[in-house]
């Protein structure tokens, strides 16, 4: 046994709300949670919430509190979302550390951020959380239990004093606001480049990892634990076909994350933003895909990018044994069924792909006039755009264009040539 490996008891307050498929898989989420944050689960209880409070009434609590003192556990891990209170009374009644839902994600983001900005953006909405649950001041990481929830990002250890944790809060805000403004720049230089970007999103552990390394053949790191990748990784793709590709990976949504935890996804939901395509892939294997599909639905519909052409893609049809019916979800153009980790099905893929990203692409002949004016448009052509086969004639200068429709075609569509040119 590893000495440093926290044992935990996992706690399910079942809510009438909830269906009982419902809970079930929320139970199977917590179960790979604490596996993905490294916890060895030795047991769980259950009890039924009572008048919406979320705490354990005074038997189970005796129970659980017996079964902790004889299993030898470190940490008690509730299924819900606890106030500093609730957190408070149930240390007391359990005599051992006790966190919720959320802190147990922000660990394991904690865990996963690799990029100096991911990093920054878990610190924050960890120290954010940890604040209003520590009362006095000068309380110590010794109080706390150490391990799991006062794990920061990179190895560190959380500051744990209130006072530290306000003067820290306001230094990561402002090195946040630096490397935002250099990704402003980095936006700028790929938008200059006359290829669709194309966004992966999903619900965790649905296999985009797997499927970028599928789609470049590149080694991004691989799981099969929720939140394997937290940091948005970006790749240059060309098809099978031909165009070339900006493709980025993005961390896995989850349903009913807490409010401060979407302090840690900003640099996913701005890199969504960003898309000319968004290509939402699923586990068609798991039973619960159509909850999940729904979840990461919702989500983009609150970030506000229904606009953006979407393509839903059924990876790990590998695992059942024949094709499910999926025509009451999606049209048949919207949807592909493949096996990134067989690589198999990509050609429809990559078939669907192309419409859709020619909806953002500029790609015309264009004829411009020899007045100043189609001389100021052809230094446009040159900046904005990609600009090939450049001939003169008597009647104007003829080019090539290729780029971003956003950008190209309010100038250059009065002077295209010929519509149906090879794209």
């Amino acid at each position: 046994m590893n000495p440093s490996v926290e044992r935990a008891l996992l706690i399910f307050l079942l809510d009438d709300s909830r269906t009982q498929e419902a809970e079930k898989r929320r139970q199977r989420e917590l179960y790979e949670l604490a596996d993905s944050a490294g916890l060895l689960v030795v047991d769980d209880i259950s009890q039924r919430l009572r008048g919406g409070r979320k705490q354990l009434g005074k038997g189970k609590a005796a129970e659980a509190a017996r079964l902790i003192a004889a299993s030898d556990i470190d940490v008690a891990v509730f299924d819900c979302d606890l106030s500093p209170s609730q957190t408070k009374a149930m240390e007391r009644a359990l005599e051992v550390k006790v966190i919720d839902r959320a802190t147990l994600i922000l660990d394991i983001f904690a865990q996963r951020a690799r990029t100096r900005e991911g990093r920054l953006q878990v610190e924050a909405a960890q120290l954010a959380r940890l604040l209003p649950r520590l009362s006095g001041q000068g309380t110590s990481l010794s109080r706390l239990g150490g391990g799991i929830g006062t794990r920061g990002p990179g190895e560190t250890q959380l500051e744990t004093d209130r006072r530290h944790i306000r003067r820290r809060l306001s230094q990561v805000q402002r090195d946040l606001d630096k490397v935002i403004g250099e990704r402003r720049v980095q936006r700028a230089a790929r938008e200059a480049l006359p290829h669709p970007f194309v966004v992966i999103i999903g619900y965790t552990n649905a296999g985009k990892s797997t499927f970028l390394n599928a789609l470049t053949g590149s080694d991004i790191y691989v799981a099969d634990r929720l939140f394997a990748t937290l940091d948005p990784t970006t790749r240059r793709v060309q098809s099978p076909l031909g165009e070339l590709y900006f493709m980025a990976d993005t961390v896995g949504f989850m349903e009913d994350l807490p409010p401060e935890l979407t302090v840690a996804f900003k640099a996913t939901l701005e890199i969504v933003k960003e898309a000319d395509v968004l290509i939402h892939l699923f586990n068609v294997a798991d039973e619960g895909y159509e909850m999940r599909i729904r979840a990461v639905d919702a989500f983009m519909r609150d970030l506000g990018v229904e606009g953006i052409p979407m393509l839903y893609v059924a990876n790990q049809i590998d695992r059942l044994a024949e094709p499910p019916f999926l025509g009451g979800l999606f049209t048949a153009e919207s949807v592909v069924m493949l096996s990134a980790k067989n690589r198999t099905g990509f050609e429809a893929f990559w078939q669907a792909l192309r419409p859709l990203a020619e909806k953002r692409i500029f790609a015309h002949r264009i004829s411009l006039p020899h007045t100043a004016e189609g001389a100021r448009l052809l230094a446009v052509a040159y900046e904005a755009g990609d600009v090939t086969n450049l001939q003169a004639s008597e009647r104007g200068t003829q080019l090539m264009l290729r780029g971003d429709a956003l950008r190209l075609a309010p100038a250059f569509t009065p002077y295209i040539d010929d519509q149906d040119c090879p794209r």
